[in-house]
Order: C-alpha cells, then structure tokens, then sequence
C-alpha cells in the first residue's frame, strides 16, 4: 500500500470510515494530534448505493450481534458467580449437617449413659410401687 504525506510534512494516517454516507471507505488524513492540517484524502472509490445501503445494514447487524453477545457474557457471569454462591452455600450447609451429625452421635451417647444410670432408680421406684400395692390391699 502507498504512503502519503500530509500538509505537515508527516506521513498520513490510514484510517476507514464508518458512517452511513461513507462506509467501509479508506481514507488518509494527517496523524498530528494536536493542531492537524487539512490534509483528507479518499483512496477508496465511492460505493454505491445498493452497496453503501448492504454495507451499513451488515453494520448494523454485526454491532446488534455484538450487544447481544455482551449481554449474553455478563449473563454468563451473573450465572458463574450464582453457581460460585450455590456451591459455597452448599458447602456450608454439608459442613453444619456433618456437625449436627457429630452433637446428634454425642446426644445419643449421653442418653445411652443417662439410661444406664437410671436403671436402678427405676427398679427402686418399682419395688416401692409394688410395696404400697401390698401394703395398701
């Protein structure tokens, strides 16, 4: 491709345009960033109508493809991030369900031990209830 020198003695910019009336146009126009000159050249041809009017319905459609996959990717996120809570959650929820398990064995265990202790308690109880039954008839 050519090079072409702008009013500033600078080599010029390529760019391409994008707006309706000029699209998909090449041009070069001076690279200076503060203060250009004038310098503005076209290499391309213009297009037609039919094409301007394809060129920029295809634009169109490719940056209405292009919000929707932004839209779908931050989608995609919100939904890692609602899988990473879930999982989290899910997690400490085991974790508790394991330690209720645990004090669950414990209770048992002390239960076992409690009735154990009391057996004799009982039997007493039953030999006084069976004495007062003698006793009263």
């Amino acid at each position: 491709m050519e090079q072409r020198m702008c009013k500033c003695g600078l080599q010029a910019e390529l760019k391409t345009s994008w707006t309706d009336n000029n699209p998909a146009m090449r041009f070069f126009h001076c690279s200076k960033d503060a203060k250009p000159c004038s310098y503005f050249e076209f290499i391309d041809p213009k297009p037609t109508l039919m094409q301007r009017n394809y060129i920029v319905k295809l634009r169109r459609e490719r940056d209405a493809l292009e919000a929707e996959l932004r839209i779908k990717k931050w989608e995609c996120n919100e939904l890692k991030e609602s899988e990473e809570v879930a999982w989290d959650k899910a997690g400490r929820i085991i974790v508790e369900n394991h330690e209720m398990e645990d004090e669950l064995k414990i209770l048992k265990e002390e239960m076992k031990r409690l009735k154990a202790k009391c057996w004799w308690k009982n039997l007493v109880l039953c030999v006084l209830v069976m004495w007062l039954v003698v006793v009263v008839v």
